[in-house]
C-alpha cells in the first residue's frame, strides 16, 4: 500500500518536508519574540513558553500530510494577551517577515483566521486565549478545564488541537491509522468528495471515520482497514452518528452548545453526522448535503465493491488503483452551472473567492428544492484561469445539473 500511496503523490517530498519543517520553526520563532515583546509591554514576565506557544493540529499534526496541505497552527496565550493583540502586533510583524507573502486576516470569520504563506507553505493561524495568567509547562488538551471563561471563538480555535489530540490516543494503532488514513484521503481528493464547504468530506471527519473503523477492528492492518472502512460506511445506518467515545452533554462551569439532535432542532437536521470527541461536542459534517450524501454514498459503494472483488481475486495492485481511479465529475454529467469568481487583484481574490465558496452552500440548496432539479453534483475542484479586465485574476466553479424530466416535460406543455 505505502508503494501505491508513493506512485499516486500522496506523500511529501523531504524538500517538502524540509519547507514545511522551516516554516513552523520560523513561525514559532516570531510567536515566541512577539508573545515576549507584549507581556513586556503590559508589565507580564517570565518563561516564554509560559506566555504563549505555537500548536499544530490536523494533517500536520496528524502525520498525514500530503503534498501542497497547509499547516494548521493556533497559537495559545495567556489570558494578558488579546485577540486585537494578534490581529494588530502580530500581523504587523509578520507582514514585515521577508519569508511572508499572501498574508491575509480574516478577523470577521466564525473561527477567526490569519492566512499566509511561509517560504511555499500555507498557513491557517489560529488564536486562542486561556483564562490562565501562565501557561502550563504541559497543556493537557483533554482537559475540559482549560475552557472555563474562554470565548467561543477561542473554544473552537482550540479545539482542533484537542480533536487531533483525543483522535491519537483513541485509535489503537497509531501507525496502521496514519497509512489507512492517507489512502482515504487520497480516495476522497480523486474521486473529487474532500471539500468541507461544499458539503463532501473534511480531513477531520476523514480522520474521524478512520479512527472508529480501528476501534471496531483494533489488530487489522491498513489493507484491511481501508476494506473495512467502504463496508462499514457503505452500510452505515445513517443518519446515525459516528462517535469515538461518549460525548458529554454537560461539563461543570462550561456553557458551551453541544451537538445533541433531540435538543437542538437544527442539528436534527443533520443526515450523515461525524462527532468530535471533545467537549463541546460538533457535528464535523454538518454541510453534508441531500445531493453531496447522493455523491458520498455512490462513491462508498463503488469503494465497498472494488475492495470485495480485491478480495476474492488475485488482482492485487491493479485493484487498489482502481478505487483510487481519479474522477472529473465532466465523463457523466451533461449539464452544468458554471460560476466565474474575479478580482482585480490576486489578494483580494484570495478572499473574494472565500466569501464566494461559503455561500455556494446556499445556492446548493436552493437549486435541490428547484422542482426541475433532481440533483445536483458539485465538482470541489477549483479552476483558476484569466479573466478580463478590469478584473483579471479569475476562478470558475462548476455544478452539474441533473433535471427532474416530468417537471421539465410539464413546463413546456
Amino acid at each position: 500500500m505505502t508503494a501505491l500511496l508513493v506512485a499516486n503523490g500522496s506523500f511529501e517530498e523531504p524538500s517538502q518536508e524540509a519547507l514545511r519543517s522551516a516554516a513552523l520553526t520560523g513561525l514559532k520563532a516570531v510567536v515566541e519574540a512577539w508573545t515576549k515583546r507584549i507581556s513586556g509591554i503590559k508589565g507580564v514576565d517570565g518563561p516564554v513558553n509560559s506566555l504563549g506557544r505555537v500548536l499544530t493540529f490536523g494533517s500536520c499534526e496528524l502525520g498525514v500530510a500530503t503534498p501542497g496541505a497547509d499547516i494548521d497552527v493556533v497559537v495559545v496565550v495567556a489570558k494578558h494577551i488579546e485577540r486585537r493583540d494578534f490581529f494588530s502586533t502580530l500581523v504587523g510583524e509578520l507582514v514585515n517577515n521577508t519569508n511572508v507573502s499572501e498574508l491575509h486576516p480574516v478577523k470577521e470569520a466564525k473561527v477567526p483566521v490569519v492566512k499566509l504563506n511561509w517560504g511555499g507553505i500555507d498557513m491557517d493561524i489560529l488564536f486562542a486565549r486561556l483564562q490562565q495568567t501562565r501557561l502550563p509547562d504541559i497543556i493537557d488538551l483533554q482537559n475540559d478545564s482549560l475552557l472555563r471563561n474562554m470565548d467561543e471563538q477561542s473554544v473552537l480555535s482550540l479545539n482542533g488541537s484537542r480533536v487531533t489530540d483525543a483522535i491519537l490516543r483513541l485509535v489503537p494503532d497509531v501507525d496502521n491509522f496514519k497509512l489507512a488514513l492517507r489512502f482515504i484521503k487520497t480516495w476522497a481528493k480523486n474521486r473529487q468528495i474532500y471539500s468541507n464547504v461544499l458539503g463532501y468530506f473534511a480531513g477531520v471527519s476523514l480522520a474521524l471515520l478512520m479512527a472508529r473503523v480501528c476501534q471496531l477492528y483494533p489488530n487489522a492492518l491498513p489493507n484491511v482497514l481501508v476494506t473495512r472502512f467502504f463496508r462499514v460506511y457503505g452500510q452505515w445506518g445513517w443518519p446515525q452518528p459516528v462517535i469515538l467515545c461518549h460525548t458529554v452533554q454537560k461539563s461543570p462551569g462550561l456553557n458551551f452548545k453541544v451537538w445533541n439532535p433531540k435538543a437542538n432542532f437544527k442539528d436534527g437536521l443533520h443526515i450523515l453526522p461525524v462527532i468530535t470527541p471533545v467537549f463541546p461536542a460538533m457535528n464535523s459534517t454538518a454541510y453534508v448535503s441531500k445531493s453531496t450524501m447522493r455523491v458520498i454514498k455512490a462513491e462508498l459503494n463503488r469503494g465497498d465493491a472494488l475492495a470485495t472483488a480485491l478480495a476474492i481475486s488475485s488482482a492485487g495492485r491493479a485493484a487498489w488503483e482502481e478505487i483510487l481511479a481519479p474522477t472529473t465529475c465532466f465523463s457523466e454529467i451533461r449539464h452544468f452551472l458554471c460560476l466565474e469568481i474575479a478580482s482585480a487583484t490576486a489578494s483580494d481574490h484570495v478572499i473574494w473567492f472565500s466569501l464566494v465558496e461559503s455561500r455556494l452552500r446556499a445556492l446548493i440548496l436552493s437549486l435541490e428544492s428547484a422542482q426541475i432539479v433532481s440533483h445536483v453534483r458539485v465538482c470541489p475542484k477549483r479552476f483558476d484561469n484569466d479573466g478580463a479586465q478590469p478584473y483579471p485574476v479569475a476562478s470558475s466553479v462548476y455544478i452539474g445539473l441533473f433535471f427532474n424530466r416530468t417537471a421539465l416535460k410539464d413546463m413546456t406543455v
